[in-house]
């Protein structure tokens, strides 16, 4: 008797084994012993490594009377390959940027089935995924697809496709920050590109513009002052966001003139005055009354009513606005003459 060959997938479950009978066969109305029909079996388990294909499938156990001898053949267990499934993982990438890594699960099913931890399986060799994605590739919707891998017992069905979505390009247009002295002309506005930035060598169709409400009036008590930008043109393949930057406006310097005064010796002290100009020395006088939130500096000397003649120095301190500051560095002198 000689066992029938068999073949089974890696993990299934063992076949059933039967055997073919030759020789001479049994004789008209003959057949086993109720208690001898032989049996065939395999050391094969579903564990057992398609490395190991094939197992031999032995018989043994047939008792067919006195009148017969029974010969055993073995026969053979082919171990074939399972079939796991790769599914390619769906990626996203920006215009103009490097390729993703692609990677894939392995999955026991087409669809559904359980997700299977690639460290458990022999000899794995990971499938290898791409797409037809370059950086000059325009925003749009790609395939991604696998081929190959391989390992000691399984096959890799990798039919399934997933998705790679090309992003337009991002550019986040910050405005800069700035500094202005109250009265003075606005500064050149600037902006900074963020974001993805732009994949050499494109660059803007039309260029943002920045501004702000900012006039050579605007208070300081306004500050700061909101930098926006915008009309910027990149083309289709990128997306546009604004961000605001800040004017600063700081307080400009007014120059603070005190006054020259005579005084008899013994006399009360003068009163002592001052003018304010928009420079050191030389230019504008200005009229404190048109200074908003205007405090007036105070002026004084060392003088008493016992000063003997002399000169003194009269100095001034202090003094606020809402839109300047005041330099009082500039003295002048107080004449003390004889009685």
């Amino acid at each position: 008797m000689t066992a029938d060959d068999k073949s089974v997938k890696y993990g299934s479950s063992a076949p059933a084994y039967t055997f073919t009978l030759s020789g001479d066969g049994f004789t008209s109305g003959q057949k086993w012993n109720d208690d001898g029909k032989p049996r065939c079996t395999s050391t094969y388990t579903t564990t057992t490594s398609v490395s190991s294909s094939p197992v031999a499938i032995t018989c043994s156990g047939g008792n067919a009377g006195g009148n017969y001898t029974v010969a055993y053949v073995p026969g053979s267990l082919t171990i074939t390959k399972a079939t796991l499934y790769a599914r390619p993982d769906a990626k996203s990438v920006s215009y103009g940027s490097p390729a993703p890594g692609y990677t894939s699960t392995i999955w026991t099913a087409a669809s559904g089935g359980t997700q299977v931890v690639t460290s458990s399986v022999a000899g794995y060799v990971a499938p290898v995924c791409t797409s037809a994605y370059t950086t000059s590739t325009v925003p749009s919707a790609l395939t991604i697809s696998c081929l190959g891998g391989s390992s000691t017992n399984y096959t890799f069905d990798t039919t399934a496709t997933a998705t790679l979505t090309v992003t337009k390009r991002s550019l986040v247009v910050t405005a800069g920050n700035k500094t202005v002295t109250f009265g003075s002309a606005a500064p050149g506005y600037t902006f900074t590109v963020g974001g993805d930035g732009f994949k050499s060598p494109d660059t803007w169709i039309t260029a943002p513009t920045c501004t702000s409400t900012y006039t050579t009036t605007t208070s300081v008590s306004s500050s700061p002052v909101a930098i926006t930008c915008s009309g910027g043109n990149a083309g289709g393949n990128y997306t546009i966001s604004y961000a605001p930057g800040s004017l600063t406006v700081t307080k400009a310097t007014l120059f603070v003139r005190p006054d020259a005064k005579t005084v008899s010796s013994g006399s009360t002290a003068p009163t002592y005055t001052f003018t304010i100009w928009t420079a050191a020395s030389g230019g504008t006088q200005v009229v404190t009354s048109s200074i908003a939130g205007y405090v007036a500096p105070t002026c004084t000397s060392t003088y008493t009513k016992t000063t003997a003649p002399s000169t003194l120095t009269i100095r001034c301190s202090g003094g606020s606005s809402t839109n300047y500051t005041f330099n009082t560095t500039a003295t002048a002198t107080l004449t003390v003459t004889a009685r």
